[in-house]
């Protein structure tokens, strides 16, 4: 596994999500109605 380029990847990402929270907030809502819909619906 290539560790140091996940942790690069990963701390790049949460420099976008600092800067864009509204984005956040709004995958967040959609993961979390896709869960409940699976949820659901099995």
């Amino acid at each position: 596994m290539e560790e140091t380029k996940n942790s690069g990847y990963w701390i790049s990402a949460w420099r976008e999500v600092i800067r864009r929270p509204r984005a956040v907030i709004s995958l967040a809502v959609i993961l979390l109605y896709l869960g409940i819909t699976v949820w659901v619906y099995t």
